[in-house]
């Protein structure tokens, strides 16, 4: 017997960033965070297959994992740079989230042959579309999107935020769509941290997202070991929590009902230099921004002028999230791709939701912004607000059981799917 079920999940952007956790066994943040979901143009992919009687595949492209309550886990490592070793140390996390889950079933349900599923095989396939640990939320869309994938093949209907939360905390909030909340909660077991959306994504449709890649391998320092050391040793940190974020978490609600693109681009602008002010006030002092990363910040503010047109946050990596209302999408990037000029290879420079991007004159261009080296940026990803994740018809494996990507001619075992 056997159940599959193939999802995307969506990739999710702080604006009001949470740095640290008041609890990390359950995963309770330190305070409320704010962010915003993007469209399946910046997604993760995973495809699930429980069954009871399919063993491992190929050893080649797969391993197997005994975790916490006998639950066998297959995981095909499809995304490029997500190495099995990461993965091992997830193994118990993504336990949890199963237990959580199948346990949520049989209780609301009285039926305990869901608890059966506790001790059934889980094939897992996934495929993100961006990179991997270089601080664009890679393991929160990813927990999402196997929680919500796991849900839907336990039967298990309404909020499933804090279940996600328990493989990756920012997790929770990349299951819902527009605009998410992440509550700190009360409880010490953290039942009451979870995720509740603001307003979704048709309250502002014109609201546009653009990922400036510059780094897409992965960060020296992980984000969790990374929160760990400045709720340890960063004295900022301690003005952050009490000043603020509670003032500042209030005005940008404000800014967002009212679709205020300059004081919404302001805060969010300020919080994300905090967030890295944060960072190196800790001790040893963590770096997650590179010159790359400068130059973006430089020439959002040149760009912008006296104006806000425009706005970043960087999250704990070198890669910028840019935020843009829709009539001037164009201009930016055209701009963009004048002073970040794509490199010479044959990586594709834009990505996502189509656009046309016009031509720039030089003499349009504000003092000061010429050309940089070719190659900075690797790549732009074009994006907008989502809606949540989406159960899809598409499929990750050829009809031999093998990731699209990874097929071979020669095909490995006996097809499972």
């Amino acid at each position: 017997m056997r159940h599959t079920s193939f999802v995307k999940a969506i990739c999710c952007i702080a604006l009001i960033k949470y740095l640290g956790l008041l609890d990390a066994a359950p995963l309770i943040p330190l305070l409320l965070s704010l962010i915003l979901t993007s469209d399946i143009d910046l997604c993760l992919e995973a495809l699930v297959v429980v069954s009871w009687n399919v063993s491992c595949r190929d050893a080649r492209i797969a391993r197997c994992i005994r975790a916490e309550v006998n639950l066998t886990i297959s995981h095909t490592v499809a995304p490029v740079g997500s190495p099995e070793a990461v993965f091992k140390d997830r193994a118990k996390s993504l336990s949890r989230c199963v237990m959580s889950l199948v346990l949520a079933r049989a209780e609301l349900t009285g039926a305990a042959r869901h608890k059966n599923l506790l001790g059934c095989h889980l094939h897992i396939c996934s495929e993100n579309n961006f990179p991997t640990g270089a601080g664009l939320a890679s393991s929160a869309a990813g927990y999402a999107c196997l929680v919500f994938t796991l849900a839907k093949l336990v039967g298990l209907e309404g909020d499933i935020s804090g279940i996600a939360r328990l493989g990756s905390g920012s997790a929770c909030r990349s299951v819902l769509g527009g605009f998410v909340h992440w509550h700190k909660g009360s409880s010490p077991t953290g039942c009451d941290s979870v995720a509740t959306q603001m307003v979704p994504a048709s309250h502002w449709p014109e609201l546009r997202i653009v990922i400036l890649v510059v780094n897409s391998k992965q960060k020296m320092m992980g984000s969790s070991l990374g929160m760990k050391r400045t709720v340890e040793t960063s004295e900022l940190l301690r003005y952050r929590i009490a000043e603020s974020v509670p003032s500042r978490i209030n005005s940008i609600e404000e800014a967002i009902r009212e679709k205020n693109f300059r004081k919404f681009g302001e805060l969010t602008m300020k919080d994300s230099n905090q967030f890295h002010a944060v960072c190196v006030d800790s001790f040893p002092p963590l770096f997650y921004m590179n010159d790359a990363s400068h130059a973006i910040v430089n020439f959002v503010h040149m760009y912008n002028g006296t104006d806000v047109q425009v706005a970043y946050t960087f999250d704990a990596g070198s890669n910028a999230c840019l935020f843009v209302l829709e009539e001037n999408l164009s201009n930016l990037l055209a701009t963009i791709s004048y002073v970040f000029p794509p490199g010479n290879d044959s990586v594709e420079y834009l990505r996502g939701m189509p656009v046309t991007i016009p031509h720039v004159d030089k003499s349009d261009l504000k003092l000061g912004m010429e050309p940089k080296e070719a190659g900075l940026l690797k790549h732009l990803i074009v994006t907008r607000l989502g809606t949540g994740p989406q159960v899809v018809e598409d499929h990750l494996l050829t009809t031999a059981g093998d990731p699209k990507h990874l097929a071979r001619e020669t095909t490995l075992g006996t097809p499972w799917v």
